[in-house]
């Protein structure tokens, strides 16, 4: 048994601020979003298989549970001081990008919720 795709599901404090940041500042590209009296949402493409789903409110199952410690998003890309000026040139706060022990190199953004994004990438040799 496996799954068919990884999906990282973000409750959303401000809905639009957050889709703003995930389609125009990070440019993951739409997959489907939808508006109903009872939820709100959209949907991203995030590699071949992972989608950043994006909730907001009331949405099913927003409450003191949702709120999780600990996890952030992690993005693998083809050049880490591309993406890191592009995200800068849009005025999102970053760390600096910094060589890491494992041989790649890395920086964290962090959307409008806080939820830390890694953007990352690994040295191929």
């Amino acid at each position: 048994m496996e799954p068919h795709e990884l999906t990282l599901v973000i409750f959303a404090r401000d809905f639009d601020q957050t889709i703003d940041f995930y389609e125009r500042r990070l440019e993951l590209r739409r997959i489907e979003s939808w508006h109903r009296d009872d939820s709100q949402g959209a949907r991203f493409a995030a590699g071949e298989s992972a989608v950043v789903e994006v909730f907001g409110a009331p949405g099913p199952g927003i409450d003191e549970r949702t709120r999780v410690a600990g996890v952030s998003l992690g993005l693998n890309v083809d050049s880490v001081d591309a993406w890191y000026a592009t995200l800068r040139s849009r005025g999102i706060e970053c760390t600096n990008p910094e060589d890491q022990w494992w041989g790649g190199r890395m920086f964290y953004c962090f959307d409008p919720n806080g939820l830390p994004v890694m953007i990352s990438e690994t040295k191929r040799t």
